[in-house]
């Protein structure tokens, strides 16, 4: 039987602040217990979201990291926060090490990412939603591998939506914006935080896992409440692995390909490394023109600089230019570059594989609290 005791609560990781992770912010600085904080959200805030979301008109094209990083300072003077204005699929794995990840984000894409990282990490998350008509969720889960997982409930239309979003108003995205009113995000943030305190107050694994089977239903404009009921799927597409991971000392600016691939154990030419979830890309196509451009190096797709063509079109990632492993087949020079030549970064954790043997190494000094100062 898997141990599904949820750890102590040092770290929180609030993905997404928006309607619900703003108002989730005011609930995180009095939980007791908590000494550390990650606000992960790529956006800044624009004066069309003043009416929908936990912001002052002065804070219209500050980045949301700030703008909150700032609140929380206020309410919890005590805590340690780390700002990353990135989107979630960018953020090294081992930033999130030993926190407990709240969802507050906004399309199936982002979501599916946040339950991989939790899995891998063998940490709970707790997921918030909600949409203009009123219905307001949240349920948790465990990460552990009996348990279900987020993509236990997909169907073939969940994968083929992944990209799709439900935006807040004044976001660029093309999809018509929620719109929904600020006082459902601090419905929504309630019943996550209530879900939390839950889980950490619970007295054994049953009790546990009885928490993480169900999620809570609110219709706020009838009064309603449901609770419907989940088990794990033995056909889920997705693993439900808990890795390992070994640090490995060295920074992403001075280890080199060939230096890495020689610790997957045997020959490092036999060797590829993966970074879970990402492709590797050297190519890029607009969607406007349809012309190619070469980037001078495979790099970590989620972290390819953002741009426009010449013609305004957007340049995204050319299926025929992407590979999910790099290897010593890229050639001498390739394996001499530093891992930061190919988008790595400090606290990512890759995947060697060479033969029957994995290994999930964190890149970086192995000074976690070197991390945090920086902040």
């Amino acid at each position: 039987m898997t141990d599904e005791r949820v750890p102590p609560v040092p770290a929180i990781g609030l993905v997404g602040l928006g309607n619900i992770g703003g108002a989730a912010v005011r609930l995180i600085g009095r939980l007791p217990g908590v000494s550390r904080v990650v606000l992960v959200d790529a956006d800044k805030y624009e004066a069309a979201n003043w009416p929908t979301q936990v912001m002052r008109r002065q804070d219209a094209g500050c980045t949301k990291v700030t703008v909150q990083a700032r609140e929380l300072a206020r309410i919890a003077p005590h805590l340690t926060i780390l700002k990353r204005a990135e989107r979630i699929e960018s953020v090294p794995l081992g930033v999130l090490r030993h926190c407990v990840l709240l969802s507050c984000v906004d399309s199936r894409g982002a979501r599916q990412t946040i339950n991989r990282v939790a899995y891998r990490l063998g940490m709970p998350w707790i997921d918030a939603a909600l949409d203009r008509d009123g219905n307001v969720r949240a349920r948790a889960y465990l990460s552990a591998s009996e348990a279900d997982c987020l993509e236990c409930a997909w169907g073939p239309l969940d994968y083929e939506l992944r990209g799709s979003a439900a935006p807040c108003a004044g976001s660029t995205v093309t999809s018509a914006p929620t719109r929904a009113p600020v006082e459902y995000g601090a419905i929504a943030a309630g019943l996550q935080m209530s879900c939390l305190r839950a889980l950490l107050e619970a007295n054994d694994d049953q009790a546990r896992r009885e928490i993480a089977s169900r999620q809570v239903l609110l219709d706020v404009s009838t009064g309603r409440a449901m609770v419907a009921r989940y088990e794990a799927n033995p056909h889920c597409r997705f693993d439900h692995r808990t890795w390992s991971i070994t640090p490995t000392g060295h920074s992403a600016r001075d280890f080199t390909l060939h230096q890495t691939l020689s610790l997957a154990g045997g020959d490092y030419r036999a060797a590829t490394l993966q970074l879970d979830g990402q492709l590797f890309v050297n190519r890029l196509r607009c969607i406007g023109c349809n012309r190619v451009a070469r980037t001078r190096v495979w790099r970590v797709s989620s972290r390819l600089p953002t741009g426009l063509c010449r013609c305004g079109g957007r340049l995204l990632p050319d299926p025929s230019g992407t590979v999910d492993s790099l290897s010593a087949a890229l050639g001498r020079r390739t394996l001499e570059r530093p891992l930061s030549w190919f988008g790595l970064a400090d606290r990512d954790v890759v995947t060697l594989i060479s033969g029957a043997t994995t290994r999930h190494l964190e890149i970086g000094t192995g000074n976690t609290e070197e991390l945090w100062m920086q902040s």
